[in-house]
Order: structure tokens, then C-alpha cells, then sequence
């Protein structure tokens, strides 16, 4: 959930800076869909306590506080590499480039 949380975060990003959009008269629409998306539904479907809770489980699980550590560290590092995949996407999508 993390990792799709941070791709849809870099994929929104895009449309809200307005870095990959043409002004236009849809711009303040989908500018508004992407703040709206990044200020309260992101919030809620990626969260910091969910990802612990999971790692808690984990470790409790597999009696190893060792592999809840390495859930997190490779949460956070999928989430960046998520993050940036989602602002390319945005960017190929909104190019004016054939594919």
C-alpha cells in the first residue's frame, strides 16, 4: 500500500505543480483533483502507523525484530523509487510525444 501510495503521490504531484500540464481550462480542474487527492485520500491510504503495525506483525510473527526493520527500510526505499515512477508517468502521459 505504501509503494502505490507513493507512485499515485509522484503521479499527482505532476498535475498539481502544473510542471506537465498546458494552461488551459482544464488545469484548475485537475489542479484541484490532484490537491484534493495528495491532502486527504493519500493521507489516509498510505500511513505511517499501518506500515509499523504491519512490521510489528511481522516481527512478532516471525519472531525477528530484524525482519520488521527490514519491511520498513524496504517500504521507504520502494516508496521513493514508487514516487518517481509515478511523476515519469504523468510526464510521458501529458507529452505531446507519440509514443
Amino acid at each position: 500500500i505504501n509503494i502505490t501510495g507513493a507512485f499515485m503521490d509522484g503521479f499527482f504531484s505532476a498535475w498539481e505543480s502544473g510542471e506537465t500540464l498546458p494552461s488551459g481550462p482544464k488545469t484548475e480542474a485537475l489542479h484541484l483533483v490532484a490537491s484534493d487527492v495528495r491532502s486527504f485520500y493519500l493521507s489516509a491510504y498510505t500511513s505511517w502507523a499501518g506500515m509499523l503495525g504491519e512490521a510489528a506483525s511481522i516481527a512478532y510473527a516471525k519472531e525477528s525484530v530484524f525482519l520488521g526493520i527490514v519491511y520498513i527500510l524496504m517500504s521507504i526505499f520502494c516508496a521513493f523509487i514508487a514516487h518517481g515512477l509515478g511523476s515519469d508517468l504523468v510526464q510521458l502521459i501529458s507529452s505531446s510525444d507519440p509514443l
